[in-house]
């Protein structure tokens, strides 16, 4: 489980909006920015790009679609070169900023065992608009960030989708 920590002074804030100007998502900057100045509670972590990388690393079919995606949709206009990029999305920033958003929700909530990783998107996706600042949560980024959160990825068969279980003590 990653520890994902309120930036505090403006010293941090400062580091982590450098380091996402350097990545140069815009986006990104005026989140941050956002909480910089106007101290508002939403906790955004610095969580590292290596630690994407290895949790992902666990699901080799994972894109920013979800599990296999290109094998169910069948589609002949995906090349291996889009299902390699959708893929690397996942720790792109942007990438980065959603399961930002998946963890702290979870934090938060409970996840439900019953609702899939696409009906559990769109309720990240819900919670983010209550916060000010409505946020697009991709499939895939949800399914990483509960992960990395402590739940238990369950595929379902045949579909990009998955189910959550609690692995942990609560």
């Amino acid at each position: 489980m990653v520890a994902v920590g309120q930036i505090q002074s403006r010293a941090a804030a400062e580091t982590t909006l450098s380091w996402h100007n350097g990545l140069g998502f815009e986006r990104g900057h005026r989140l941050y920015k956002k909480v910089q100045w106007s101290c508002q509670v939403l906790t955004l972590a610095a969580i590292s790009r290596s630690i994407v990388i290895a949790e992902a690393a666990k699901y080799p079919t994972l894109t920013a679609n979800g599990f296999d995606w290109y094998a169910l949709t069948g589609s002949k206009h995906h090349t291996k070169q889009d299902q390699q990029e959708d893929r690397e999305y996942l720790w792109s920033g942007t990438g980065l900023l959603q399961i930002t958003y998946a963890i702290q929700f979870s934090k938060e909530n409970r996840i439900s065992p019953d609702i899939n990783s696409y009906g559990q998107k769109h309720v990240i996706e819900r919670w983010s608009t209550t916060r000010g600042d409505h946020k697009y949560i991709s499939n895939g980024c949800a399914i990483l960030g509960l992960s990395i959160a402590g739940y238990e990825v369950i595929p379902i068969d045949n579909s990009p989708n998955c189910l959550f279980q609690w692995k942990g003590q609560r």
